[in-house]
């Protein structure tokens, strides 16, 4: 089944090998086609039906990809939160010299800028199931 046209706040559970993760949409790009920045919470699980809402303030890293697992249903719609103020400042990065907020772009970046903020790379669906794959396995505890 097809997901719905992404917007920012959209959680999806993403595969990876056999494991799966949560990704929060942080961006979606007007300007760069099909482009989002997924904010991919550190704490897997080894079913969907295992997936919790994480916590705004989980561990995560950030990765720029296209939106085509998402349109072809590789990523199921988990719900929705809130973009925080927070998270809307981890779309700033350096792209061709110039800092960018968004789709805004701020101007050149300075030599402080560019030692601050990461490139914006462009990953396939192929690499962020294989930074799911890598991420931590949910602890359960067991009964004794």
């Amino acid at each position: 089944m097809k997901n719905p046209k992404p917007t920012a706040g959209d959680l999806y559970v993403i595969p990876g090998g056999d494991r799966f993760a949560i990704g929060k949409i942080i961006y979606v790009s007007q300007y760069f086609k099909n482009v989002i920045l997924v904010r991919l919470f550190s704490t897997t699980c080894n079913a969907i039906e295992e997936s919790e809402l994480p916590s705004p303030l989980s561990e995560s890293s950030l990765i720029y990809t296209g939106t085509g697992a998402i349109k072809s249903g590789g990523w199921r719609h988990f719900g929705k939160q809130e973009l925080l103020s927070f998270e809307t400042e981890m779309t700033k990065r350096i792209i061709g010299g110039d800092i960018w907020l968004g789709d805004t772009c701020l101007g050149p970046a300075s030599n402080e800028d560019l030692s601050q903020f990461n490139q914006m790379r462009v990953k396939g669906f192929l690499l962020v199931a294989k930074a799911v794959s890598k991420l931590h396995s949910k602890i359960t505890a067991s009964a004794p």
